[in-house]
Parts: C-alpha cells; structure tokens; sequence
C-alpha cells in the first residue's frame, strides 16, 4: 500500500484510500505481534496484576464509549445493564478492561446488522469479607459457536473458521489471553452458545471493596506533582518509538532530550551538570552502543553524582533472565516492550521520589 501511494502521488484520493488500508493492516499486524507478546508473558510467569483503587460505574461505562462507534456503524444494538453497587473497588484496571474488551470485540465481530450486544455487569456479596464478586456478562445475537468448537474456544490458535472463508479476521489468540488473564485473577472465564442464536461469554472475578475514591485523585495529582518539569533523556535508535515515548512523557509535563544510541548518551551525561537530567530510559538493543554497554560506562563516570543518575530499562527482551542481566549491569527498573504506560510512569514515580 505504501509503494501503491508513491506510485500516485499525484492522486489524492488513491493516496488516501492506500494510507487507511496500510493504517487498518499495520493496526492488524501490531494485534497479532501484541497478543503473541502477551502468550509468551503469561507462559514465562511474566504477568503482574497491578491493583489500584477504580470508579466502578465509570470503568463500565468507558465500555460504552469504547465500542459505541463500531457498533452503530454495524448498525447493531448495543445495550447496557448495569447491577453494580460499589462505587469504588481495588482491581487491575488494565487486566479488567483487556479480557472485557476482547469479548465484546469479538461480539461486533460476530453479530450481524441488526443484532443486539449486551454488557451486563452484575456485583454479588462475597464469603470473603471486604470483597465483592462481579458477573460480567457479553451476550451477542450472532453467529454462535458449534458445541464441538466451544470445547476447545479457549485454546491457543483456535478458530472454528478461516479468515479466508468467515471473511474475519484474527488470530485466535484473545479468547486464550482472556481465560489465562481471568484464571490469574483468580476468577473464571465461560461460555454458552447455539448456532445462528448467538453466544454469551460470562467473566467472574473477585475485587477488594475500597473505602473511597481518594485514591485515584491522589494518584492522579501525585503524577503530575512528581513528574511535572521533570528532564528526561529517552535513549531508543527507533525513530519512531522515540517520537511515541517523547509524545507521552510531553503529556505528563516532562522536558524531554533524546539519544539515538548509547554512545550519544554517555557523551550527553558525561558533559552535563549533576542534576541536569532527573532519569534516564534506556533501549537496550541499539547500534554503535548498546544499552547495557552504556548503563556501564555511566556508571564508571568520575562524578558519582552523574554516575548514579536513575536509569529504567526498556526493551523487548521481555523475559526473566533479560530482567537480570539489566538490573546487573545497573539499570534501576525494567519495563518490557510493548511499553504499558501505567507501568512506566509508576516505575518513573517511584524512582524520582527515591531520589529526592
């Protein structure tokens, strides 16, 4: 699609249309590369649940928000049924809103024009004390599953039928990724479904009741606190992550400096000023100097001051070993790529107010 754009320059309308099928298949291929990344995470022992305190009816209706648009344009009715009581509970936002989400991907999927999809989220009270239990409901009117294929539904690489012959794509990975994710929480993920009648996916799952929303406004104005005018030299030879990992710092109010690899950073560490730099993100597979070559040479600096700048590690080597190996060389935290913002910006927080 790129090479059909160059060849028509001249003709906006070929350009445009060969810029939004490169845009629609690059969004695919990230999907797939993404959810491979998460199976190897979850198979490693790589996955983490990070809890923290959640506007119940808020996270729900970010549901609606989310998958109103393609819904309409599928011109299916999209319903709401909401039980909750809580107003505020300790959960993993992300993990949460990971499994729901692929549920209802597949309902629009799946589910014709003129179909109904239906988000019914059901709280009940819980043996455990202080906790309440969820019943999160995905029910669609399509195309359904047969008996034979919803036996092996959550299974890696499953799909009852073809890109090639259902005309939808996938990999067959997000109902796997979705049943480890709920089984890690210590919940459950199921199904029910009839052909041609439609299906109903029902994800359970336990979360700590929380006293009030004080948390999430703290959290929010901590970051800004912590973070704001805070320099940081993002070292990545990747152009474009560079712009992305630039784009997201800028929003937390942070001045920004980059480096396209390890040599250039040390020469920018080594002549500044202690202090200049607040915190260091740091690629680990780059040319002419790598992350870890680097993290050794700042380390050594004669100015301990500069040699013990903050530095987080970030990079595709997303395994245990890999962890080790830059936290050896004197990285002081670890984020695997693709980078969850959350994560990085927390590791950020935690290490800027260490150094203070």
């Amino acid at each position: 699609f790129n090479e059909i754009a160059r060849r028509n320059i001249d003709n906006k309308e070929k350009v445009m249309e060969a810029l939004e099928k490169a845009k629609v298949s690059g969004e695919h291929m990230l999907g797939i590369i993404n959810d491979i990344l998460e199976v190897s995470r979850i198979e490693s022992g790589k996955l983490e649940l990070n809890e923290e305190v959640v506007d119940v009816k808020e996270h729900i209706l970010s549901f609606m928000d989310m998958f109103e648009i393609s819904m309409k344009e599928k011109g299916i009715d999209f319903k709401l049924v909401d039980e909750t009581k809580e107003p505020f509970v300790y959960i993993d936002y992300l993990r949460v809103t990971q499994v729901v989400a692929n549920l209802l991907s597949n309902a629009v999927k799946f589910t014709p024009s003129e179909g109904t999809v239906i988000l019914k989220c059901i709280e009940e009270t819980c043996k455990k004390e202080g906790y309440v239990e969820y019943f999160i409901h995905v029910i669609d009117t399509g195309i359904g599953m047969s008996e034979e294929f919803q036996r092996k539904a959550f299974e890696s690489f499953e799909r009852e039928r073809t890109s090639t012959n259902s005309k939808i794509e996938g990999t067959g990975l997000g109902l796997a990724i979705a049943k480890k994710i709920a089984v890690f929480m210590g919940g459950e993920l199921t199904c029910t479904s009839k052909i041609g009648k439609g299906t109903e996916f029902i994800f359970t799952f336990k979360a700590r009741v929380a006293k009030s929303g004080k948390e999430i406004i703290k959290k929010a104005e901590s970051r800004a606190l912590i973070l704001k005018g805070k320099r940081i030299l993002v070292v990545e030879d990747n152009e474009l992550n560079r712009e992305i990992e630039i784009e997201i710092l800028k929003a937390e109010g942070c001045l920004v400096e980059e480096a396209e690899n390890g040599y250039v950073a040390v020469e920018k560490i080594a002549n500044s000023k202690a202090g200049y730099y607040d915190l260091v993100l740091m690629d680990v597979q780059m040319p002419v100097m790598n992350g870890y070559e680097a993290v050794e040479k700042i380390r050594m600096l004669d100015n301990k001051k500069l040699a013990k700048i903050p530095i987080i590690a970030m990079t595709a080597n997303a395994f245990e070993t890999d962890r080790k190996k830059a936290l050896e060389v004197g990285m002081n935290a670890h984020i695997s790529k693709p980078i969850d913002i959350d994560k990085l910006l927390g590791s950020m927080m935690e290490l800027l107010q260490n150094e203070e």
